[in-house]
């Protein structure tokens, strides 16, 4: 540490034999440091004048409510992951066109890429994508059929 931040809140004290300073973060109790940022024993801080038991339960209480919340983070990745590997309702199909049901009655059109085609925020009934995705399926078979147009040969 290259020294105390004093913008981070610091609570201070003058050990009495020595005149040194003692700090502490109040975000961080029961760690004691240096004013040039060196971490300090307590039996120091508490001659010093500090709490050193009511900044000991202190500590210990948000280093459970930080592991309390580091395990709901954990849980609630895991959960969205869980959800983003969910296999998509396929409702309807033709030539790799899909109608995906996205619940509740509302329902989008992917392509062969699996990129959707349909408005994005904008969901359509089934029957209308259903007739969407069979249009597009026809005219991606009208235009495979037709032949390709050849290039006039050179004149020479």
């Amino acid at each position: 540490m290259a020294g105390i931040d004093y913008d981070r809140g610091v609570i201070i004290r003058v050990h009495p034999e020595t005149g040194m300073d003692v700090c502490m973060y109040r975000r961080d109790p029961g760690v004691y440091y240096t004013s040039t940022g060196i971490e300090l024993p307590v039996a120091l801080a508490a001659k010093a004048g500090f709490d050193v038991e009511t900044h000991a339960r202190a500590r210990r209480k948000r280093e459970m409510l930080d592991e309390f919340a580091s395990k709901l983070d954990r849980e609630e990745t895991a959960e969205v992951q869980a959800a983003a590997v969910k296999p998509k309702d396929v409702v309807h199909e033709v030539d790799g066109f899909k109608v995906v049901s996205l619940g509740g009655g509302r329902h989008s059109v992917e392509d062969q890429d699996g990129n959707v085609l349909t408005g994005q925020g904008k969901f359509i009934t089934r029957d209308v994508a259903i007739k969407l995705v069979d249009e597009m399926a026809e005219g991606e078979r009208k235009r495979a059929a037709k032949p390709a147009k050849s290039k006039p040969a050179p004149v020479a």
